[in-house]
């Protein structure tokens, strides 16, 4: 009764387009129930602040860069893995091109970190190392890199403190845990996230099963969580994963794993519970609480300054429609949609988050700067770059 009083009062108020938003003079306004009730004259629009709608635009399109492998072929990036250096420029994983990019987030300007761009497995300087096929990246606060291809878990040191920057491998022995298949490697390792300590974690999935590993950042290996494969909760082996791919670490050094064919987002508790956070497991785009929200593939994940974490999720349906979305979740759980597009073709059309539609091309990586809480998006063959 209160927002209805106060909708017939004010000049320009001209609709209440949502619960929780107004139109004020033809712009749209954020409104809270606690900023109605805190206002010391009882107008709950007292408060009101602009609310912005996200933006989307193309930072750079990586196709028309003319990136070539020593072989002298032309090959396209399919940037997979994004990661945020101290810069604010966006670390890249070339899967195609087999090596790590770096992209300016000023303007787009793309250099080669390392790798010479022919595939296989080499040590050494950043212009003699060689990847094969890299997917996740991560930056750590020191400023090493780390990368996961085929041979497992890379270090790309900084070439602080004087020495030389050079790429070396982590991880060269198997598992300290053992598994009913025996002892198990990270040459499988996907997803690769950096913790509050330094550790790393990196996600696999292979045919001993799925889990979660923790390497230090001087190559000793011990495993976290998973093995075979299935959706249970509890603690470190009796929890199961499908396909794990992204991984995250929220502030309090929580792990989140997107759990791709479960559907759901995971969460590894820093005493080792596992427990769903988000998703009730079913195929779907349904926003909402976390128990309720539906997923699809989940892949990419990553998490803004807020502990608010994006997730990124792709596939193709029955009809051939590819159904692209990125989404929300608020550390309490709730789910939102931030843009995506269903059922539709391919492109990178730029646009706000609402009027998006089929203009996606395929979801590979996310991150988000924290200084500025703005996302990037490997989305195909562009870096793309969302403001909310």
């Amino acid at each position: 009764d209160t927002i209805v009083h106060y909708l017939k009062q004010p000049k320009g108020i001209v609709a209440l387009a949502v619960i929780g938003a107004v139109v004020v003079a033809g712009s749209i306004y954020a409104y809270t129930a606690s900023q109605g009730a805190g206002s010391s004259n009882g107008n709950p629009f007292s408060a009101l602040v602009p609310k912005k709608e996200p933006t989307i635009t193309t930072l750079v399109d990586l196709s028309k860069h003319e990136l070539t492998n020593l072989d002298g072929d032309a090959v396209t990036a399919e940037p997979m893995g994004l990661a945020i250096d101290a810069s604010g420029n966006i670390v890249v994983a070339g899967y195609n091109i087999n090596q790590i990019l770096t992209v300016s987030s000023t303007d787009g300007s793309v250099s080669t970190l390392a790798g010479t761009g022919s595939r296989g497995y080499e040590e050494g300087s950043l212009g003699v190392a060689k990847f094969s096929s890299p997917r996740g990246v991560a930056v750590s606060e020191s400023g090493t890199t780390y990368v996961t291809d085929t041979y497992g878990l890379r270090s790309i040191s900084s070439g602080r403190d004087g020495m030389r920057p050079s790429v070396y491998r982590l991880g060269k022995k198997s598992l300290d845990a053992v598994v009913d298949e025996g002892a198990v490697s990270i040459d499988t390792a996907t997803g690769v996230a950096v913790g509050i300590n330094g550790d790393i974690y990196v996600t696999q999935s292979d045919a001993d099963g799925d889990r979660v590993v923790k390497v230090t950042s001087s190559g000793e290996t011990s495993f976290v969580a998973g093995v075979p494969h299935g959706a249970d909760h509890g603690a470190d082996s009796e929890a199961l994963f499908d396909d794990p791919e992204g991984i995250a670490i929220d502030s309090s050094g929580n792990l989140y794993i997107a759990d791709s064919k479960n559907n759901r987002i995971r969460k590894v508790t820093t005493d080792g519970t596992v427990t769903t956070f988000a998703g009730s497991g079913d195929e779907g785009h349904v926003d909402g609480t976390a128990n309720d929200a539906q997923f699809t593939s989940p892949r990419g994940i990553a998490f803004d300054s807020k502990d608010n974490l994006y997730v990124i999720e792709g596939w193709i349906d029955g009809s051939g429609g590819k159904n692209h979305y990125v989404r929300m979740i608020t550390p309490s759980g709730t789910v939102s949609t931030v843009t995506g597009s269903a059922g539709g073709g391919t492109g990178s059309k730029d646009a706000t988050a609402s009027n998006l539609a089929s203009d996606w091309s395929g979801l590979h990586g996310i991150a988000v700067d924290k200084k500025t809480d703005t996302i990037y998006i490997a989305d195909g063959q562009v870096i793309r770059k969302i403001v909310r």
